[in-house]
């Protein structure tokens, strides 16, 4: 049994995601973005 690739499974993940819930990604860029908030100031 192969093991997928940590990012091809990663990037499914997030390509389903897309598909599945916007408000999710969304929710996850707005976090991404208040943390390079945080971290510039």
């Amino acid at each position: 049994m192969a093991i997928p690739h940590p990012t091809s499974s990663a990037t499914a993940f997030l390509n389903s995601s897309v598909r599945s819930n916007h408000i999710a990604v969304w929710q996850f860029g707005c976090l991404a973005g208040f943390t390079l908030f945080l971290k510039v100031i």
